[in-house]
């Protein structure tokens, strides 16, 4: 087997990226399944919040998924840091709110 150099590292490094943000899940992206929340059936606002690199923990990570999935309160940017700061984002007032009552 050959050793990836040059080009094919940066090929395998993009892929791996692509996969990532295919595979992730619809928060991660900022990305939203329609017009509006399914876990609590209100329309989606869109707002500016700020990107956030390096690894995140979140003491309410299982909370987050059942009961507010899409606060989009910020965006996971991944491990490598970009130069974007701040990214539009839609979001559910109502998955906000019960992130509000969490912490």
């Amino acid at each position: 087997m050959r050793a990836l150099t040059g080009v094919g590292v940066a090929v395998a490094l993009i892929a791996g990226g692509v996969a990532w943000f295919l595979a992730a899940p619809p928060d991660a992206r900022g990305l939203t399944p329609g017009s509006q929340c399914p876990v609590h059936a209100v329309p989606f606002r869109e707002e500016v919040v700020p990107i956030v690199y390096g690894l995140t923990v979140d003491p309410f990570w299982d909370a987050r998924d059942e009961q507010f999935p899409y606060a989009n309160t910020e965006l996971e940017g991944g491990c490598i840091g970009g130069e974007e700061s701040e990214a539009l984002v839609k979001y559910c007032e109502a998955c906000r709110r019960a992130q509000d009552m969490r912490r």
